[in-house]
């Protein structure tokens, strides 16, 4: 069984966008993608915005309408699990 809920984001994400991260060396922005435990690196690039076009691809080709069909069929589940009050997370 796989966790659909995604993790919090690491506090030294500097990129502001999971999966996205600045290769010091290469000097360009790096994109990957988790799936099923596997990391699949999608590239490096020059420019953030195109590093995050890849990223949002990959989840689409890799999700595809799943979490769409999960958060209409479990709208209760869905609305548990994206609540972002800290308050209650505790």
């Amino acid at each position: 069984m796989y966790c659909i809920k995604p993790k919090k984001m690491l506090k030294n994400n500097t990129s502001g966008v999971r999966g996205i991260t600045y290769d010091r060396t290469a000097q360009k922005w790096q994109a990957q993608i988790v799936f099923k435990g596997k990391t699949y690196k999608l590239g490096r690039y020059i420019d953030k915005e195109d590093a995050i076009k890849a990223r949002k691809m990959a989840e689409e080709a890799m999700f595809g309408s799943f979490l769409k069909w999960f958060q209409d069929t479990y709208p209760d589940i869905w609305k548990r699990m994206t609540n972002t009050d800290s308050s209650k997370m505790k």
